[in-house]
């Protein structure tokens, strides 16, 4: 039986920058499509419809277009990654897993629901009130559901609600990862159908996250155990932390994987610079330890069974804080004494991963049963 005519999907979300987890979430999601029958892209926005009349920006265009050829890694990676062995991990992984749609002329944007049966509002903060705009709010699709689109705040700042009323009472369903964010909305929107779900990456088994380890070799010794350190935020008491952290581990190697291109937390260890996200993968699945404050860091810890400790990323009166995203994660787990706290070490208990297996198995159960309701109108 021939395919609908109408059964590719873009999928709008962050990818192709140097923090891992932002790569990992949008392969997760492009997979479990592809997994469900339909032909899932990545889309990457090209075009900007504010400078529609401009000729420079039209000829930029068509450069883009006769050039792109020349350098394909622009497809994949687009934001900047100045070790060139982790662009080029990063540009493998995302060239081989996952396929790209440039919306790179305003014929192909303004066509995009002639070609596609929808667009999904991806996961990871796309819908941060800091960072959203029109297109990340899929104001060019005329179909349009959100799969774990996430917020990442405790409350959404009164200037910036204008833009969620404009655009989200058009979508056809809603879930978002964090039951704050969902809290948040539903009040916004005087909406009660919007679901709160998994992480695409909690979608995929542990065994599809170990094959990617498997995938690659590590230039490195693997013979003594070390701590993976893969943190997002940059803090001064990071150091000492980590410190602390290896001592009362018993510790002595500690591998640091950034998410930036610096070393500013000045973290004694070796600097795994070259790492892409199949090198992470392998490293994470190697270690004896992780220390993180990165959200997508933890959901592979809970899935690949290794026992962590969370830094805390946001200070306390960060009004831009995203901490609700990790202490979300740890509730729905009962896992928020994997927090540190320097007045007690409990953080450092075994975590009973089958007790993590029963709750994970409940809520991706549910997840897929949201994903598959809203995408069965477009189902052969």
């Amino acid at each position: 039986m021939m395919r609908k005519k109408k059964q590719k999907i873009g999928i709008v979300t962050w990818f192709g920058s140097y923090n891992i987890g932002t790569n990992l979430q949008a392969y997760a999601l492009h997979e479990v499509l592809n997994n469900m029958g339909f032909d899932a892209a990545l889309l990457h926005l090209v075009v900007n419809p504010a400078k529609r009349k401009s000729l420079f920006h039209r000829l930029y265009l068509l450069l883009r277009r006769c050039f792109i050829p020349l350098r394909p890694a622009a497809r994949y990676v687009l934001f900047e990654i100045p070790d060139k062995q982790r662009y080029r991990n990063t540009f493998r992984f995302l060239r081989n897993h996952v396929s790209v749609y440039d919306l790179d002329s305003f014929c192909k944007y303004d066509a995009y629901s002639d070609k596609f049966c929808c667009a999904i509002s991806g996961s990871d903060q796309i819908w941060n009130p800091y960072y959203v705009n029109d297109y990340h709010l899929l104001s060019f699709a005329s179909d349009k559901i959100a799969y774990s689109s996430s917020l990442g705040v405790s409350f959404i700042p009164e200037d910036k609600k204008a833009k969620y009323l404009q655009h989200l009472p058009s979508f056809k369903s809603i879930a978002v990862r964090e039951d704050t964010g969902n809290r948040l909305l539903r009040e916004l929107l005087q909406r009660q159908d919007i679901q709160t779900v998994l992480d695409p990456v909690f979608l995929l088994p542990a065994s599809r996250w170990e094959a990617l380890a498997d995938s690659v070799q590590l230039p490195m010794p693997a013979t003594e155990p070390y701590i993976l350190c893969y943190l997002v935020g940059e803090n001064d008491y990071y150091a000492a932390q980590v410190q602390r952290i290896r001592q009362q581990l018993g510790v002595n190697r500690v591998c640091v994987v950034t998410a930036r291109a610096n070393h500013a937390n000045h973290i004694d260890g070796e600097y795994c610079e070259w790492a892409g996200p199949a090198e992470f993968l392998a490293l994470k699945r190697n270690a004896a330890y992780v220390v993180t404050d990165s959200f997508h860091s933890t959901v592979l810890c809970l899935l690949m069974h290794k026992n962590f400790v969370a830094l805390t990323r946001f200070r306390q009166n960060d009004g831009k804080s995203q901490h609700s995203r990790m202490t979300d994660l740890l509730s729905k787990f009962h896992l928020t004494d994997k927090l540190y706290q320097e007045s007690d070490t409990n953080w450092h208990h075994e975590i009973d991963f089958k007790k993590v297996d029963v709750v994970l198995e409940q809520e991706r159960a549910t997840s897929m049963d949201y994903l598959t309701k809203a995408l069965s109108p477009y189902a052969e």
